[in-house]
């Protein structure tokens, strides 16, 4: 009984502890040599800020990715630099450690936020089970979608607060989680509409909007001035128009175009699959392709007036959003095992989907004005990035809000505060397993899909005839 008092008490910590030394144990069970593709560009340009042999802002010469996040790995870089030990192990544990330190205050204090209640250690414990399970990598290597999106939270909760400061650090927040991830952008009207909302005076709300925006343009100077030195560009924002890699173009329509050929992506690093581009291509969308002569979107309303010339696309949408939902490994690159995925963790992923929607079935109605617009602010993010080329952590604020809102439902069951007669807990059961088999076998059907799976599935006969012979 001591020992369950104590962790009660004390579950946040215990909770991070175990959470952290299983990403020490994780990280040490898959050791990397360096970094690849985006961790490589981070961690290069971390390094750029010492180009001079002392700090200089102005070494940034990156117009594809915002300061902010190679400024918060810098300190890794200091510190692997001053023991002369290995900085990709350095790193890694940086950001581990930092993961960690989000799990055990930042967790618990947006979910107070979003549905006025304190977390339970259960409910504590399960979140990090799902993103030890399902994302641990990303909490492991230097990529800004989990620390974006924390901050993109963390502007939300705190505004409205009484203190003052509180307005400023949210404007800071919003700033560079726009800045790691363009696309937040969308959440800024999300966000003065909650000021506005805000049960204060007139004074208050210009003072609230005020102080934020303030906040929002303490960091948006740096890149500012970075802009206007490397790129001569006047914008707060990435000029991402003037990078080298896009030719010119705007990147969200070459997403567009991507997104249109395939309905899913991601990366290989490993000796098993022939490029590292793993493309899982879309017979409807290459028709719709030809259909368009194979030309390239080059604005909004051509593209809005593709798509409504061609309904059928919005097959292409849902296929995307399934495969956004679709986790079939925690790791951010691949390296083996590339058309044979773990079935457990589909199950397991799958089986998180559909207890997140039936939180949120059961807790929609019991919202209040700021979660609603939070949920509605992060599908927001979902739509926008929803006709590009899918990768999985692009839908990772969708992810985490259905893990929120499972642990929820999960909590209301555990305190009895949720009953189920025998009729309506065997009508879930049956749900379930119709929901969980369905999504199983679309996943395995996307994976036909591979662009060279031909070529890999003659790797493996080969492998396999080998080691017969053997």
């Amino acid at each position: 009984m001591r020992l369950k008092s104590i962790y009660f008490n004390q579950f946040k910590i215990i909770n991070g502890l175990i959470f952290l030394f299983t990403l020490i144990a994780l990280i040490l069970i898959n050791p990397l040599s360096l970094f690849r593709y985006d961790c490589r560009v981070y961690w290069a340009l971390a390094h750029d800020f010492d180009m001079d042999g002392s700090f200089n802002l102005l070494s940034f010469h990156e117009p594809l990715r915002g300061y902010f996040f190679s400024l918060f790995l810098y300190p890794s870089y200091k510190i692997a630099q001053f023991y002369q030990v290995n900085e990709v192990i350095v790193c890694r544990l940086y950001i581990a450690l930092c993961s960690s330190i989000i799990y055990v205050w930042g967790t618990p204090s947006l979910y107070k936020r979003f549905f006025n209640v304190n977390i339970l250690p259960f409910g504590h414990a399960l979140l990090g089970l799902l993103m030890l399970v399902l994302w641990w990598e990303y909490l492991t290597i230097p990529l800004t979608d989990v620390f974006g999106l924390v901050l993109l939270l963390s502007s939300f909760a705190l505004i409205g607060r009484k203190r003052l400061l509180n307005s400023v650090i949210s404007g800071m927040c919003l700033y560079a989680a726009i800045n790691m991830r363009l696309v937040f952008i969308i959440a800024i009207p999300f966000l003065v509409f909650l000021m506005f909302l805000n049960p204060s005076n007139y004074l208050s709300k210009v003072k609230l909007i005020a102080l934020t925006i303030l906040g929002f343009l303490m960091l948006g100077f740096p890149q500012y001035v970075i802009n206007v030195a490397n790129f001569n560009s006047h914008s707060l924002f990435v000029p991402t128009e003037v990078s080298k890699e896009t030719g010119g173009k705007n990147l969200y329509f070459m997403q567009l175009n991507w997104g249109l050929r395939m309905q899913k992506y991601e990366t290989n690093i490993g000796n098993e699959y022939p490029i590292p581009e793993v493309r899982y291509l879309d017979s409807i969308g290459e028709e719709l392709s030809i259909l368009n002569g194979n030309k390239d979107f080059e604005s909004y309303t051509s593209y809005f007036e593709f798509v409504i010339a061609h309904p059928k696309i919005v097959i292409t949408y849902i296929k995307h959003f399934f495969n956004g939902l679709d986790i079939t490994t925690p790791k951010a690159y691949l390296i083996e095992n590339i058309y044979s995925r773990s079935l457990f963790l589909k199950w397991f992923n799958f089986s998180a989907v559909f207890l997140g929607v039936l939180g949120l079935i059961y807790s929609i109605r019991r919202l209040n004005y700021y979660s609603l617009t939070l949920v509605f602010m992060l599908l927001s993010i979902i739509a926008v990035v929803l006709p590009t080329a899918i990768e999985v952590r692009f839908f990772l604020p969708l992810h985490f809000i259905m893990y929120f809102f499972m642990t929820y439902f999960l909590q209301k069951i555990s305190n009895n505060e949720i009953l189920f007669s025998k009729k309506k807990l065997g009508f879930t059961l049956l749900c379930y397993l119709c929901f969980v088999g369905v999504c199983m076998e679309r996943s395995t059907y996307m994976e036909r899909n591979l662009e060279f799976k031909q070529v890999l599935f003659n790797k493996r006969i080969l492998k396999d005839s080998k080691q017969d012979a053997a």
